[in-house]
């Protein structure tokens, strides 16, 4: 005849045994759903790149610009960061490390932006002069290059359908555009697909005539 005890210890072996089934089947679906369609697979086989799962596609580092391109080596030390070779002025780490906080961040000798975004703004080949619309524009770091790119005589429009989103840009411009070095910058609220019959104008970085007007400037742009 079976005891209490061991017949409790028989169950709580069960239960335990349960346990681990139900654990290891937990395992195999997360697993299974962290795998990429083969499809998916394959076709970042055949551009060079090994990935197969989700985490794979974690970004793996971080990048940011460097206003000042003499500045990009003491920067780079400062930050413990890499060139990145085939985009000059930009600098990339690991994606853990923070920037905010760092002496280059704070002194807004560089900003956070994305080597991708970067390469867009160099691809389209801006001149001197030039205007630009850019939709879609927040949060605005391709601003910021595109209005350096085209100088004092050019201009750039940037349109986003989310003012919260606008407002970041504005920030971003605040903070590291000179009005008086570099390009007029407006910011309009609109759908891009109805732009420019439909906009409202939030933003304009000539609404005071140099830097040091800047307080009357954001006065001007609530």
């Amino acid at each position: 005849m079976t005891s209490i005890d061991e017949a409790a210890a028989a169950t709580a072996s069960m239960d335990a045994a349960a346990a681990a089934t139900a654990s290891n089947e937990d395992d195999t679906a997360e697993a299974a759903s962290d795998e990429l369609p083969s499809e998916l697979a394959a076709w970042y086989g055949e551009q060079g790149l090994q990935i197969a799962r989700v985490a794979d596609l974690a970004p793996r580092y971080r990048y940011a610009r460097v206003k000042d391109a003499s500045e990009t080596d003491a920067i780079r030390s400062t930050l413990d960061a890499e060139p990145v070779a085939w985009l000059p002025g930009f600098l990339r780490m690991p994606a853990a490390r923070r920037l905010k906080g760092s002496a280059p961040y704070e002194d807004r000798r560089v900003f956070a932006m994305d080597a991708a975004s970067g390469y867009a703004a160099r691809a389209l080949g801006c001149n001197e002069g030039d205007r630009v619309l850019d939709l879609c524009c927040a949060p605005g770091a391709k601003l910021l290059c595109l209005a350096e790119a085209v100088g004092v005589n050019g201009a750039v429009d940037g349109v986003d359908v989310s003012e919260k989103r606008l407002s970041v840009a504005r920030k971003l411009l605040d903070a590291h555009h000179d009005p008086a070095g570099a390009a007029r910058v407006r910011l309009y609220r609109s759908d891009g697909r109805r732009f420019p019959d439909e906009r409202e104008l939030l933003y304009d970085s000539r609404a005071a005539d140099s830097f040091e007007q800047r307080g009357a400037r954001k006065r001007l742009n609530k």
